[in-house]
């Protein structure tokens, strides 16, 4: 079992116009650092990139690294961990496992569940709290799995256009979830974001890794699940598989009990939802 240590951290650090950080020899831990602004970076004595908010990069131990506030830029922030591990090589094949790139740009469709683990490891390292060490090592795994299953399958000639649609296809989706009964069209949808349908189903897999007709399906299975919840209780009114597959967006009962059945494994006559001690 693999041990992680985190040497130091930090979340939405700021950097002034004139920082620069060079490190020929880079550092002898593993750095992951997240750009909240653009940031000027060069790996190795390669070229330097200027590289977007949300670009990502995990730097193994001892990797020349370069850092600049981009010029005419006031400041540049970023969040960003040190951390080693008790086996750099069987690290290095979990890394291949999850498909995360080592000393590679990538993206993430969604920020939030890494930053909330390394905001959590700054206040277990300022604890003292039992076993913190412990707890440390298991955030740093749970980080990883977060990146690997948020890595954004991009190549670079549509990283950037791609990612300046991320914000609306989110809201979109959002919609999507809180509407889930309405007659959504693939052509709708695509619209909303004025994208052509084919490059509007392409991206939607890239971004959430499932088509925007299955994404459909799930919501509706979502609430569906919520309305079947309802009608547990002696006190509660019944509501028939009918109602539910209408009040979901399905054409018919049957439809619904089709589709229900091969998200969740069972017919929706059997669900009983989970219920908290």
């Amino acid at each position: 079992m693999l041990h992680f240590t985190v040497d130091n951290l930090g979340v939405d650090t700021v950097h002034r116009a004139s920082f620069c950080h060079e490190l020929p020899n880079g550092f002898p831990f593993w750095v992951y650092v997240q750009a909240n602004t653009p940031m000027l970076l060069n790996m190795a004595g390669s070229e330097t990139y200027l590289v977007e908010a949300g670009t990502c990069v995990l730097y193994p131990p001892d990797c020349p690294r370069y850092v600049y506030c981009p010029k005419g830029q006031e400041y540049t922030s970023n969040n960003w961990i040190h951390f080693s591990c008790s086996d750099d090589e069987a690290l290095k094949e979990i890394l291949r496992q999850y498909r995360i790139p080592i000393q590679q740009f990538f993206t993430l469709r969604q920020f939030m569940p890494v930053t909330a683990i390394l905001q959590e490891l700054i206040y277990e390292r300022n604890t003292e709290q039992m076993r913190k060490d412990i707890m440390c090592s298991l955030l740093i795994e749970q980080m990883l799995l977060q990146i690997s299953r948020n890595i954004l399958p991009l190549d670079k000639k549509t990283d950037s256009s791609a990612m300046a649609h991320l914000h609306t296809f989110e809201l979109l989706r959002k919609q999507l979830y809180a509407t889930p009964e309405r007659e959504w069209s693939v052509k709708d949808m695509a619209g909303q974001v004025y994208l052509g349908a084919n490059q509007f189903i392409n991206l939607y897999r890239c971004f959430f890794s499932v088509t925007p007709k299955q994404d459909l399906i799930h919501a509706r299975i979502a609430k569906a699940k919520t309305l079947l919840s309802s009608r547990v209780g002696p006190n509660e009114a019944a509501i028939t598989l009918r109602d539910v597959a209408l009040l979901c967006g399905f054409k018919n009962e049957y439809y619904f009990s089709s589709a229900f059945k091969k998200v969740t494994g069972i017919p929706p006559g059997q669900y009983v939802p989970r219920r908290d001690i």
